[in-house]
């Protein structure tokens, strides 16, 4: 009996699997028809292809074979489509490009020829766009870029001898786009700049220019003497929102450690506004009641101790100790401390700020230099003083969180987060910088963290 189920198990099994359907697409030899009504619409660096789908059930692709540079390119359009783009033509010559419909046997049918002309290639317009000026140390260029095309930006200098050297290619695809080479002395020369985009496509820009001369604005004479008020506004008691130091003497803290030239250390970092608090301006509020919180966002003044105009600011924060591994995640926190600063203003002027005597009381002072809610700030202070740029202390790769942040940005916050000085602003003479700390990497930040900054740019009278 049990012999005779046995038999009648495997021959079900076999009846069940000789009736399996097959579900995948016959194959066969038949090519598709053509693509019809081809409507062809000029951009620039190339064209967008309309057309009607054959009457075939199996159709898979479109696929479009043209010419670059020598070159034969093939791309594909899918059968839900009635759309194809063809792109990266450098010049705005008549093209021809073929139609070749594919179906799911991967038979092709016979060809549609059009002719195609691209309008002025995005490599071009970007090169014609271009403004470029002499900056300190450099040139500044500026161009505009709506195509949001992947570019390479290269500078070529002329070096002493007369030969167009490269020197360095910065990559972009921002809409609007800015960039200052640097590393040049004030001697004229000729410099050229070679746009090209992914295909290869060029364009150029060529003319001779002599870069300002660029020094550091130092924070200290040659007998180590401090020529900058770091405490402008404490020592001048004009209650302004900028910070209380209480840490001036501490080797571990002190506000001296972020003009000795320092970029990484934790046991580096100036603590800005620590204990700075409600209560230690306004009088009326009692020290750690519920109203004694930290405002935002901090302020501090500096007074350079003469004029000069400046052309970019460099910030380090606080984000690992010096010869910290970078691959253990405990030292990776550039972007996520919570006393981090995101965004930074940098404002300045060359007149004497308002002095105590300006305002009838402390709350008044407040008033008019900070935007704090709580005192009823109005950032008046604005009005009299100009912005001169603002630093984004934002990781390149774009990373959203501490998972996401690569070593290159590690890399750019240890090397310094650089802001240009906007261009029409490196000719103002200016003696007192106000940094603004707008934006920070915790909602509720406790102060912010310093490691170093730097001035560049030239004294106005040496």
């Amino acid at each position: 009996m049990k012999k005779i189920l046995f038999l009648l198990l495997i021959t079900s099994l076999v009846i069940s699997c000789a009736e399996t359907p097959d579900w995948s697409d016959k194959k066969d030899n038949i090519p598709p028809g053509h693509v019809q009504n081809p409507l062809v619409e000029n951009i620039n660096g190339g064209a967008i292809i309309t057309y009607n789908l054959p009457d075939d059930k199996d159709i898979l692709a479109v696929k479009a074979i043209y010419n670059l540079k020598g070159r034969e390119v093939e791309i594909y359009s899918s059968a839900y489509r009635d759309t194809i783009k063809v792109e990266g033509f450098g010049d705005t010559k008549e093209q021809l490009v073929k139609l070749v419909c594919i179906d799911k046997s991967f038979n092709e049918s016979i060809p549609v020829y059009l002719q195609i002309n691209p309008l002025t290639p995005p490599v071009e317009l970007v090169a014609e766009s271009m403004i470029v000026n002499e900056t300190f140390g450099g040139i500044y260029v500026e161009w505009d870029n709506s195509f949001r095309t992947d570019l390479a930006i290269t500078l070529f200098a002329e070096d002493s001898e007369g030969e167009m050297k490269e020197d360095y290619t910065y990559y972009s695809n921002s809409p609007t786009g800015r960039y200052s080479f640097r590393g040049f002395d004030d001697q004229s020369r000729k410099f050229k700049i070679v746009v090209k985009d992914q295909w290869d496509n060029q364009s150029f820009w060529e003319n001779t220019l002599s870069p300002l001369f660029e020094e550091e604005i130092k924070p200290y004479n040659e007998n180590g003497e401090l020529l900058w008020n770091l405490k402008y506004f404490e020592a001048e008691n004009l209650y302004t929102g900028d910070f209380h130091d209480y840490r001036w003497g501490d080797n571990t803290r002190g506000l001296q450690l972020v003009v000795a030239g320092n970029t990484v250390g934790n046991s580096v970092a100036f603590w800005l506004s620590m204990r700075g608090f409600l209560s230690r301006w306004d009088p009326t509020i009692l020290p750690n009641s519920e109203n004694d919180i930290q405002p935002k966002p901090n302020y501090w003044t500096i007074d350079l101790g003469e004029e000069v105009s400046l052309s970019r600011h460099i910030y380090w924060c606080r984000g690992r100790d010096v010869g910290a591994d970078f691959n253990n995640p405990s030292n990776r926190y550039y972007y996520t401390l919570p006393q981090g600063p995101r965004r930074i203003e940098i404002w300045g002027t060359n007149n004497k700020p308002k002095s105590a005597t300006d305002f009838n009381n402390r709350m008044e002072g407040l008033q008019y230099w900070t935007s704090w809610e709580q005192v009823g700030g109005t950032d008046a202070w604005k009005e009299d003083w100009v912005k001169l740029g603002e630093n984004d202390l934002l990781p390149p790769s774009g990373a959203q969180n501490q998972a996401q942040v690569t070593m290159d940005d590690l890399i750019h916050a240890d090397n310094g987060f650089t802001a240009e000085i906007y261009p029409e602003m490196t000719n103002k003479e200016i003696r007192y910088i106000r940094l603004v700390f707008e934006e920070y990497y915790s909602a509720n930040p406790n102060g912010v963290h310093i490691v170093g900054i730097k001035f560049y740019g030239a004294y106005s009278n040496r």
